[in-house]
């Protein structure tokens, strides 16, 4: 089952525009208003489950790295965060979709890339050429870079730093090698930071309290952050845990990188053969 958040076309440029105010506004805000103005005039068709699958890249290759230098997540967290609710889609900008040539496409490949793996999507359009030129030249642009391919798959840039996570990716392993190898995790381990203490569920409206901002922060800070969420649905309910969850809870604590990777490598050692989550 896909997750599909549509973008709607509520702005105060739209507004502005209606109420015949673009004389005061930039050439830029303006193109945006008048774009709005005709999605709104003529809406793009809503997309089912089946659409999902049928969108498209318009590029060959990816980097799991993404262009603003300042986020801490790459693809691979990223994907991981929304799947198993760390991180609200929400925090992703939509993908752009174009409708062209009888096939749905999109610029946002790496975010196309988060949104199919994780099998929920935040989108705008699909646009076609009547709804906007100036989006369609950067459609095109990118389109050619296909070369006649077919867009339907992409790869991973051979020389990515992210190696270990592509070759999980490529062995459908992502989600054990994140867990196990980058959180220092076990399974069980996860399992339970992860649902809620209460009701025993992954998707369970206690959890729905996610933090803004997640995605300027990093996997084991995002993890911190639930671990803290649980700590408050315990304490609340009064539900008393073992000293094995306890201590696994205040194990994503916020502390400088070095004290965080000697204490993982410490209570995976320690804790991880003996704690019972039965």
């Amino acid at each position: 089952m896909w997750v599909l958040l549509p973008y709607f076309c509520s702005s105060d440029d739209y507004v502005a525009f209606t109420q015949n105010k673009t004389e005061i506004m930039p050439t830029s805000k303006k193109r945006r208003a008048e774009r709005l103005a005709l999605l709104v005039a003529k809406p793009p068709r809503e997309l089912n489950d089946n659409d999902m699958h049928r969108i498209r890249f318009t590029q060959t290759h990816i980097h799991t790295q993404f262009s603003n230098n300042n986020l801490s997540m790459d693809v691979f967290d990223t994907y991981f965060a929304i799947k198993f609710g760390l991180m609200s889609l929400r925090e992703l900008p939509p993908i752009r979709i174009y409708e062209y040539g009888r096939h749905l496409w999109s610029i946002d490949n790496r975010r196309l890339w988060i949104m199919r793996e994780s099998r929920k999507f935040y989108y705008e359009g699909p646009y076609t050429k009547e709804h906007s030129v100036s989006r369609f030249i950067e459609f095109e642009s990118k389109y050619s870079s296909l070369h006649g391919t077919s867009g339907e798959r992409i790869e991973f840039h051979s020389n990515d730093p992210a190696k270990c996570c592509i070759d999980a990716w490529n062995s459908d392993k992502l989600d054990e090698h994140e867990i196990i190898d980058h959180l220092e995790l076990t399974i069980p381990e996860f399992n339970f930071l992860i649902q809620c203490p209460i009701h025993h569920l992954s998707s369970c409206d206690c959890l729905e309290v996610i933090p803004n901002k997640t995605r300027t922060i990093s996997l084991h800070q995002a993890l911190s952050k639930r671990c803290q969420l649980i700590r408050q649905i315990v304490n609340k309910a009064d539900i008393v845990l073992s000293m094995e969850k306890r201590q696994l809870l205040n194990r994503f604590d916020e502390v400088d990188e070095e004290e965080l990777i000697a204490r993982l490598h410490f209570l995976s050692i320690e804790y991880s053969n003996d704690l019972n989550f039965e």
